[in-house]
């Protein structure tokens, strides 16, 4: 899929599963831990549990593809010592604000990718791949 401008649109095409993955790992880095039993679909509010590699904080996520995620919709959801991260490729948040909650922005994630392609999976990696080679020929 291609932008306005003709270039790849790299966001516009991967896969809602690989674009979890992604957030997932970029939170493994940022230092939490997958609760496995987690990751079956018990509930559509989240992608997975975490907690941190202290013990003290267990965090959870939401991942969409074009879809607003309204920080609202998640305040009471999350407790003490918990913290709810929010991304979509649509950017939406809303317009409410909350420490319990973060809103991961394509930024980040773009900039994850590049400082540490070695641990992106290889499906990830394939977009990424038509996208830079998409931009190299504009």
């Amino acid at each position: 899929k291609y932008n306005d401008y003709g270039d790849f649109d790299f966001w516009s095409c991967i896969e809602s599963e690989d674009l979890e993955c992604l957030i997932l790992m970029y939170l493994q880095f940022k230092g939490y831990y997958i609760v496995s039993s987690t990751l079956k679909k018990s509930t559509a509010k989240i992608e997975a549990a975490m907690i941190s590699r202290d013990g003290k904080t267990r965090c959870y996520q939401q991942v969409k593809r074009n879809t607003p995620l309204k920080v609202e919709d998640y305040i009471d959801w999350v407790q003490n010592n918990e913290i709810m991260y929010l991304f979509t490729t649509s950017q939406n948040y809303g317009v409410a604000n909350s420490d319990k909650i973060k809103c991961i922005t394509k930024g980040e994630i773009e900039l994850f990718v590049k400082e540490h392609p070695e641990l992106i999976p290889d499906n990830v990696r394939y977009w990424l791949y038509i996208a830079s080679k998409s931009s190299s020929q504009t």
